[in-house]
């Protein structure tokens, strides 16, 4: 028998800012946001937490999510935000350190 495997949705969002970013992980939600904090600063959400990690708040937006599902509601959020917040504020996997 296969293990049907789930995961979840969370937001990063920074407080100063009000910048937020949108992900999804099959991983322990403890384990991705240290995978995050630890992260070359390829990306402008790394360089973001390793200036100020303090500066973020972290929050599952939605839990036990077929596998195969992550990416239509990684999306569904990160629309959301966009158009609740504009584009500008919402961090995308995108956005590298030399974006503007």
């Amino acid at each position: 028998m296969t293990k049907t495997r789930t995961g979840r949705i969370y937001r990063a969002t920074q407080c100063s800012t009000g910048c937020v970013y949108i992900g999804q992980t099959i991983n322990a939600f403890e384990r991705r946001i240290y995978e995050h904090l630890h992260q070359k600063h390829k990306y402008k959400l790394q360089k973001l937490l390793c200036e100020n990690p303090d500066d973020f708040i972290w929050e599952i937006l939605e839990d036990n999510i077929l596998e195969e599902k992550l990416d239509e509601r990684e999306q569904y959020y990160f629309d959301l935000e966009v158009t609740l917040h504009g584009r500008e504020k919402v961090l995308n996997t995108n956005d590298n350190v030399s974006s503007p």
